[in-house]
């Protein structure tokens, strides 16, 4: 058995091709964006979008990245606030066995490096499965009970694997 979980998991995001993953996959992926992208909309009914909003915009002067359903912000800026907005009405998808939002970890930073370097649909869709693919095979291998009864959080602590999975994918980082 190989047990370079690590290098096993980025050679895998590296290399998967979108004629790999099974139809099935590519629909939940579909159906995970367009989930996030509605989660973002209604997002804008959040307590504290306003505050996060301001937040965004103080992270950059740039405009390069769009925001859902709004104006453009700097890429640092558009990832938080595409992020936030995802889960601001904690409306978005779960991987149940962990209680884990993964789509505003790994949704928004893909959207975000997608439209910056004028990648495909079809790259952002394999981005994605790439992303949720290793962070769900992560939080498989967590005992969430003592997980979370350490203090541990899923999205803020197995999320960003999935989005370093998933941005890595889309910038050919690995081969």
């Amino acid at each position: 058995m190989n047990n370079d979980v690590t290098g096993t998991l980025a050679r895998f995001a590296s290399t998967l091709a979108y004629e790999d993953i099974p139809q099935r996959v590519v629909s939940r992926s579909k159906d995970l964006l367009l989930d996030a992208l509605a989660c973002a909309l209604a997002g804008y009914r959040g307590e504290d979008t306003a505050k996060v909003m301001r937040f965004a915009q103080a992270l950059g002067e740039s405009q390069e990245s769009s925001i859902i359903g709004g104006s453009r912000l700097s890429l640092t800026g558009a990832t938080l606030f595409n992020g936030f907005l995802i889960t601001a009405v904690s409306m978005c998808d779960v991987y149940r066995p962990t209680a884990t939002h993964f789509q505003p970890v790994i949704v928004s930073p893909a959207l975000a490096v997608a439209e910056r370097d004028a990648r495909s649909g079809r790259d952002l869709l394999v981005a994605l499965a790439a992303g949720f693919e290793t962070a769900v095979r992560i939080a498989a291998g967590v005992d969430y009970a003592a997980f979370r009864q350490r203090g541990w959080h899923g999205p803020g602590t197995i999320g960003p694997f999935g989005a370093a999975a998933a941005v890595g994918r889309l910038r050919s980082l690995v081969r």
